[in-house]
């Protein structure tokens, strides 16, 4: 006789690959989130005379630090 915890068994197994697909986006996220903050507090550590010197402004730190940032 199957027991109600072994009658949803195969079921679950369906779910593993997708619960590790989604562990790794989520880890992939918060990596990329990490790696935004990163580059986001190096820039605002820099003066407006050295971002001016680099290219840009203190408004366009968050357009490098998403990629989005055109000339």
């Amino acid at each position: 006789m199957a027991t109600f915890a072994n009658a949803f068994q195969p079921a679950a197994r369906l779910h593993l690959p997708v619960l590790r697909s989604l562990s790794v986006q989520v880890s992939a996220f918060r990596a990329r989130r990490r790696t935004r903050a990163q580059i986001i507090r190096e820039f605002n550590s820099h003066t407006d005379r050295q971002l001016s010197d680099m290219g840009f402004s203190r408004s366009d730190i968050r357009a490098v630090a998403d990629g989005t940032y055109r000339r």
